[in-house]
């Protein structure tokens, strides 16, 4: 029987990766011929409550500082810890020890380890999982570390099986930058709920939102917010009479939610838990996923909240390829740079039209946890 193990690392409390983590493990379950399980390794003890999981704890007594909101407990449990250094070297021994039980274990990539390829045994057996190009990434917001990625990646990627990522175009830059020749792509997806959809739309208003762990650059947060300015100073559009409501969940900085306050039919509700999603999308006519990926040079990749917007019956707009759906799939609108609200606000009136029940049928699929392991291990086997 083969045997996969799927460990990473998380310094903080992410609930939409705990929810997708947990559905991997709970399908990985269902499937007989193969083992596939999952492991979260965390200073944070939120990571331990679904039994499917396998917690690893790592310096769990920084666990309370890590759930504090004050920015200077944050710097110093980043100080405590060598800026993370210390949590990264348990994390790499604790791959050790898996590498000696599983036929392979794909370890979620941490960049800039500067240390990971001195402590990485039998790396013939680790597949490095990327959800980024590293460097581009870092580029953006951290000098020091994309200077150690670009120096101490090759050492790191040296010896393992190969390279696991989220979309074709993410392989291909991490192959050409560490010369790697196993690849292998596993999109992200969930275990679908069987219960119907509760349609509680409002027939008179279009309502849109948008989740996120944290609002970020690449979300595109900004470019929306200044499509909806632009389009309500504008008298030159066709929607003068359509009532619309866009409603914003998750983390953000105080000046991001200015900016949606001051934005017209605009209204931010903080963090919202993942198990709550289900109901709240109910209302909804319409999600927003990444709008800005360019801002990290993706155009492609596999987004956890697009597959959780269409099991609620929610089509959604983005600006990059969803890996892992036909070209023409009808419920994600794929925008450019330069999007008009109009565009969204006409997209959104022609979905209202449409069953949520048949958007979720319909998107079954493409976005089946099980499915999509039994994809993964049918590539790692020939």
């Amino acid at each position: 029987m083969l045997k996969i193990a799927h460990i990473s690392l998380h310094i903080e409390f992410m609930s939409g990766i705990f929810r997708t983590r947990c559905d991997e493990a709970k399908a990985g379950e269902q499937i007989k011929d193969f083992k596939w399980d999952v492991f979260i390794a965390s200073p944070n003890k939120k990571y331990s409550v679904d039994a499917s999981v396998g917690y690893l704890p790592i310096f769990s007594f920084f666990s309370k500082l890590f759930e504090s909101k004050s920015k200077f407990l944050f710097y110093m449990n980043r100080f405590l810890s060598l800026n993370f250094l210390l949590f990264r070297i348990i994390f790499n021994l604790q791959v050790n020890k898996l590498t000696k039980t599983y036929d392979y274990v794909i370890v979620r990539y941490n960049s800039a380890d500067i240390l990971a390829f001195l402590f990485l045994r039998r790396k013939s057996k680790i597949l490095f999982y990327h959800h980024t190009k590293s460097l581009e990434e870092l580029k953006t917001y951290n000098k020091i570390a994309y200077l150690i990625e670009k120096f101490t990646g090759k050492l790191q990627h040296h010896g393992v099986h190969g390279i696991v990522s989220v979309s074709p175009e993410i392989v291909q830059f991490e192959c050409n930058r560490n010369n790697i020749k196993n690849t292998y792509i596993l999109t992200n997806g969930i275990i679908i709920p069987n219960e119907e959809i509760i349609d509680n739309r409002d027939h008179e208003k279009i309502k849109i939102i948008m989740v996120c762990s944290r609002f970020q650059d690449f979300h595109g947060l900004d470019l929306l917010l200044e499509s909806i300015n632009v389009f309500s100073t504008s008298s030159r559009h066709n929607h003068n009479n359509c009532d619309y409501e866009l409603h914003f969940y998750g983390e953000a900085y105080p000046e991001t939610i200015n900016q949606i306050s001051l934005t017209q039919n605009c209204f931010y509700h903080g963090h919202i838990d993942s198990s709550d999603l289900c109901v709240l999308f109910s209302h909804f006519d319409l999600g927003i996923g990444v709008l800005a990926y360019f801002r990290r040079n993706i155009t492609q990749t596999s987004a956890i909240k697009t597959k959780e917007y269409l099991a609620s019956g929610l089509p959604i707009i983005n600006n990059y390829t969803e890996i892992g759906f036909p070209p023409d799939f009808n419920y994600i609108k794929k925008l450019e740079k330069d999007f008009t609200f109009d565009q969204i606000l006409d997209y959104a009136l022609e979905m209202k039209k449409i069953d949520k029940n048949i958007i979720k049928k319909e998107s079954a699929p493409f976005i089946n946890e099980k499915d999509i392991l039994l994809k993964f291990v049918n590539q790692i086997k020939t």
